[in-house]
């Protein structure tokens, strides 16, 4: 489908939107005492807040969340991992899941003690075994392992789009070369999300490892007091996240939550220990107050109806979204949303004045693209499928245009 020339139609959105949302002014910006942060919706990556979110931080044990992300993406979670010499390299004010060299636990489990009581000694376990298996060398030496692992955050995070972060150790101990953004970190939170594994270990405020063969067995809490519900920072919409603190960082956190059909990751960089309690339920509960998850349009549902001719007989075809197109908007203004509908010139009839499909058209083929806007500015677009055939006309049709078989 050529993309020059495209003939439009503009169409009110509200003769095909979801209508009975009430227009209401965004309430004030939220209080956010941290340095940085930022609020997006956790599907679109549309951003609902932001202060200083491109600007370099120290991200603490956030980072630990593409550690996850990584362990999830290239090792199996029941395979059994023995713990080796890689926990006795970590900082020495390092936070810890207590693993001792020689013991044995699955891949799962590991990835508690590391998201749970944010263990960097777990995080250095999950980092050599994801390189030493991938590389397929069992033997290489934790210290060139932890290196690789490095390389691969940050391939990682360069195909999410990550552009400002760069990442040196897996638990996010501080290094003048360990940096993120806040938008970066969201990103890296959001594509987490997307596996069930993660948010499954993401969201639980405590855990007894199964498979641990230590005397020194013990349940993991959560450092997220937002799951807590005996913590007085517990929020009720909270899926996940992951606390994180250093001198230098100060305390950081990435908070999800969900509610009205939408999912979205608060992130907070350098605030002070309540702040960043606070700071996360502020911008969770700007967004879940002022936005609205709106569908522009559903699948397989009639968008609109346009002219179609065939040697001088006419009809109506019906258009319908390829795809589910959906955004987040403010209440106010969902009313003003506009469609406008995009026929493809090479199926528009040239000597209609009015935009008309020129047969043969068939079921289910692409005509067009129908594009949201809001003041302007395009949200979304999605290809327009028929939802009919509308043959040629026949040698008998053409003689007699208002003949139908």
């Amino acid at each position: 489908m050529k993309a020059l020339r495209w003939i439009f139609v503009v169409i009110a959105a509200l003769a095909f939107l979801t209508t009975g949302f009430q227009s209401v002014h965004a309430d004030a910006l939220p209080q956010v005492k941290a340095e940085a942060a930022i609020l997006i919706d956790a599907e679109s990556k549309i951003v609902l807040y932001e202060k200083n979110a491109d600007r370099r931080m120290y991200p603490a044990s956030t980072t630990k969340i593409m550690t996850a992300l990584l362990a999830i993406e290239y090792g199996e979670l029941d395979e059994i991992i023995t713990i080796g010499e890689e926990v006795t390299m970590i900082g020495w004010d390092s936070s810890r899941a207590h693993l001792q060299p020689g013991d044995q636990l699955s891949l799962e489990d590991l990835l508690y003690a590391m998201m749970l009581p944010s263990g960097n000694d777990a995080a250095y376990s999950i980092a050599v075994h994801i390189v030493r298996k991938t590389a397929k060398q069992p033997q290489m030496p934790a210290a060139t392992a932890l290196n690789q692992f490095a390389d691969l955050m940050n391939e990682r995070a360069e195909i999410l789009g990550a552009a400002n972060t760069n990442f040196s150790n897996p638990d996010g101990y501080p290094h003048p070369n360990h940096y993120t953004t806040a938008y970066d970190l969201a990103l890296i939170q959001a594509e987490a999300m997307k596996y069930s594994e993660y948010s499954k270990l993401d969201s639980v405020s405590q855990y007894t490892p199964e498979t641990w063969n230590s005397d020194n067995m013990r349940t993991w809490r959560n450092t997220n007091f937002m799951l807590n519900t005996g913590s007085g920072f517990y929020y009720d919409n909270a899926i996940g996240g992951k606390t994180g603190y250093t001198v230098p960082a100060g305390f950081c956190m990435v908070a999800t939550a969900s509610a009205d059909e939408m999912d979205l990751v608060a992130v907070v960089l350098k605030t002070d220990a309540d702040g960043r309690w606070q700071d996360s339920r502020n911008l969770l509960e700007h967004g879940f107050s002022n936005f609205r998850h709106h569908v522009l349009s559903k699948q397989g549902e009639r968008l609109a109806m346009i002219n179609a001719t065939a040697g001088g007989r006419r009809d109506l075809i019906g258009l319908r979204p390829k795809d589910t197109m959906a955004t987040e908007l403010e209440h106010g203004n969902i009313p003003a949303v506009e469609t406008e509908i995009l026929l493809d010139p090479e199926l528009k009839d040239p000597k209609s004045d009015v935009p008309t499909l020129i047969a043969p058209i068939d079921e289910g083929q692409i005509v067009g693209e129908a594009v949201f806007r809001l003041k302007g500015e395009e949200l979304e677009r999605v290809e327009l499928i028929a939802d009919q055939k509308f043959p040629a006309a026949s040698w008998l049709q053409r003689i007699f245009p208002w003949f139908r078989v």
